[in-house]
């Protein structure tokens, strides 16, 4: 059979420009794909980067990061909540709220972002608005101990620890090494002032994290607070002897479990070296002196009170000590002098009232009483010492 050239040939090339019209669709199509596989890996390790920033401490760069990775990939709530987290940590409250709305918009169910909104509220102060949020939190992921936690820390913000103790409860199986519930429960139990129970919780803390601070910290204050000050000095000398970032100073609690056992001069310590990190710390001057009084040198005190008294004339509490330190040194005049100039400067009247009125009461007396006198005066001054030196 004789072929007709003249037809084929035309439909031919209507085959070939399908053909080559197909393939150049799909080479695009397959181009579309490489660039977007290439942006999300893309996107992927700038959010690590930054993710990395923050934890290091690093915000500024982490939200330059963030904004180049949100130039290519505008619709990742992941980068959203990145950058919410990166203005949070500059300070920008109302651009870490913007960035939230935008995450939650582009992922509704996402429960990170709940979370976030109820850190941000908490940092406000607005706490019935952070515990909304971290229950939304809770219920988009219950089982995660971060959430958990939050709502907790909450609760015990708001003043509800039964409410903390009753959610803890049934947790403890769902979450069995995880010590931070167990020191909120013993928080909770000690705004319920149940020391007993607080105690067993911290315990219960410590066993399963052994290098918590938190825990033995509020452990060590469980123990002052219920009178066992020899345990609580053993957990706090466990510490490190220098305060970490972060964490509460614990040696002004451990000088006044050192005064309670009757170790002045361990005490003394203590207290100095924290005047040593801050020396105008006044309440732990005070609490130095006091301990110097109970010590026996009275005359040192009495020294250093009036020099610095030069310079802080309306110090009520540095005149009453000043009155406690003449009184142990045999100057009851003097003490007479100081403990008028206490209440003068504003001090507590019926407190000083009594030292006035034993040196009064000398001065009216006989010599034969004098004797007697003057031991009630100093048991009067080194009692109000004691009963000051933990405080």
């Amino acid at each position: 059979m004789k072929i007709k050239w003249g037809k084929v040939i035309p439909w031919a090339a209507v085959i070939l420009g399908v053909f080559t019209a197909g393939c150049a669709s799909s080479k695009q199509e397959a181009r579309k794909q490489a660039v977007a596989r290439w942006q999300q890996v893309r996107t992927g390790v700038t959010a690590q980067m930054a993710e990395q920033q923050l934890q290091k401490g690093q915000p500024e760069r982490a939200r330059e990061s963030l904004v180049e990775a949100l130039r290519g990939n505008p619709d990742d709530p992941q980068l959203h909540l990145l950058m919410a987290r990166a203005q949070f940590e500059l300070g920008d409250l109302t651009a870490a709220q913007a960035e939230l709305a935008r995450a939650r918009c582009l992922a509704p169910r996402l429960a990170e972002v709940d979370y976030w909104q109820g850190i941000l509220a908490q940092a406000a102060g607005a706490w019935e608005e952070a515990h909304a949020a971290y229950l939304v939190a809770c219920a988009k992921a219950p089982d995660s101990p971060e959430y958990l936690c939050a709502l907790l820390e909450a609760r015990l913000a708001l003043g509800r620890p039964q409410d903390v103790i009753a959610a803890t409860s049934g947790r403890f199986r769902d979450f069995p090494t995880d010590a931070r519930l167990r020191l909120l429960t013993a928080a909770a139990h000690v705004q319920l002032d149940d020391l007993a129970k607080a105690q067993a919780a911290y315990e219960q803390a410590i066993a399963l994290d052994p290098s918590s601070e938190e825990a033995k910290e509020g452990l060590a204050q469980v123990l002052y607070q219920s009178g066992k000050y020899e345990q609580a000095a053993a957990v706090l000398e466990s510490l490190p002897p220098e305060p970490t970032p972060g964490r509460k100073d614990m040696r002004p609690l451990l000088a006044a479990c050192h005064v309670a056992c009757g170790r002045y001069d361990r005490a003394e310590r203590l207290y100095e070296s924290c005047l040593a990190n801050d020396p105008d710390q006044m309440p732990l001057r005070w609490k130095l002196y006091e301990v110097r009084l109970l010590s026996g040198h009275a005359a040192r005190v009495r020294h250093d009170l009036q020099a610095l008294l030069d310079k802080r004339p309306g110090d009520a509490q540095g005149w009453e000590l000043l009155g406690h330190a003449c009184t142990l040194d045999g100057d009851l005049s003097q003490a007479r002098l100081a403990y008028t100039r206490a209440a003068q400067c504003g001090g507590l009247t019926e407190r000083l009232q009594p030292y006035v009125a034993a040196i009064d009461r000398q001065s009216r007396d006989s010599d034969r009483a004098r004797p007697s006198a003057d031991r009630d005066v100093q048991a009067r001054a080194v009692t109000r010492v004691e009963d000051d030196a933990a405080r």
